[in-house]
């Protein structure tokens, strides 16, 4: 499960930063994509959070659930455009 270490990682980082702007200015501001992109972190659109899958019940699909949330990072940041298995 190589790719929830991963997701555990952009999540950390775009959690960071979420909170930070969050904090300075209001939530609102801290869903602007750019705000992430220029700091050089991943954007993590709301349905791919580590939130929302930590809020998933148990599963035999949750392999299938994480696939999902790589394929939305994947698609809202075209650097990891076929990086991401």
């Amino acid at each position: 499960m190589l790719w929830l270490t991963f997701l555990k990682c952009i999540f950390e980082a775009f959690e960071e930063h979420h909170a930070e702007i969050s904090a300075e200015w209001d939530v609102g501001m801290a869903e602007d994509r750019d705000d992430y992109t220029a700091e050089s972190i991943f954007w993590v659109p709301p349905e791919a959070r580590w939130g929302h899958l930590q809020a998933q019940p148990r599963r035999s699909d949750i392999g299938r659930i994480g696939g999902d949330s790589m394929a939305v990072i994947e698609c809202d940041n075209p650097s990891l455009e076929s990086v991401l298995p």
